[in-house]
């Protein structure tokens, strides 16, 4: 049952960041791209706890304290007055690049789950 909420959480969420990830890459050369940039960090939450309830990941502790990081460094970023199209840029680079995170580290929950689920066989 694990690998079944997994697999439709991983597919949800690949749909999810193709049709953002276009949104985000289209609306960035307009410089209003933080909408989309917004749906993915939703999307990737909802799934993130769903993943925290699912399954026991060390991948879990790093993608929380990667998300703790973004929020230091954007508060850092904004104290020093680094200027708008710098933070946003960074809002950007570090949304896809958490997302890429968030799916890659989905991949491997799942084959390790199925192995798991193959060995107990």
């Amino acid at each position: 049952m694990k690998l079944k909420i997994l697999v439709t959480e991983l597919v949800f969420q690949i749909l999810l960041s193709t049709g953002s990830t276009l949104c985000v890459t289209y609306q960035y050369f307009q410089n209003d791209f933080l909408l989309a940039l917004f749906f993915v960090g939703v999307g990737n939450l909802f799934g993130f706890f769903i993943r925290l309830s699912t399954i026991e990941s060390p991948f879990n502790k790093y993608y929380l304290y990667g998300i703790m990081v973004f929020f230091v460094m954007t508060f850092v970023l904004y104290k020093f007055d680094f200027g708008k199209e710098i933070i946003f840029k960074f809002w950007g680079i570090d949304g896809i690049l958490f997302n890429l995170y968030y799916l890659i580290y989905g991949f491997i929950n799942i084959k390790k789950l199925s192995d798991e689920t193959k060995l107990t066989r």
